[in-house]
């Protein structure tokens, strides 16, 4: 079985660059979505009573 260098993955500029990024995606994700609801109601009047 190969060995996985641990250490060395955790020091990786790339492999930390892409978590960052790819919990500012989730974030402004989930962001958008949770905040969708009470604009289009606040805003245009849409009910989401459906």
């Amino acid at each position: 079985a190969a060995v996985i260098p641990w250490g060395k993955l955790l020091r990786s500029v790339p492999v930390w660059a892409s978590a960052v990024a790819t919990m500012g995606n989730q974030w402004g994700d989930a962001t958008l979505s949770l905040g969708m609801t009470k604009y289009l109601k606040l805003i245009y009047g849409f009910s989401t009573a459906n």
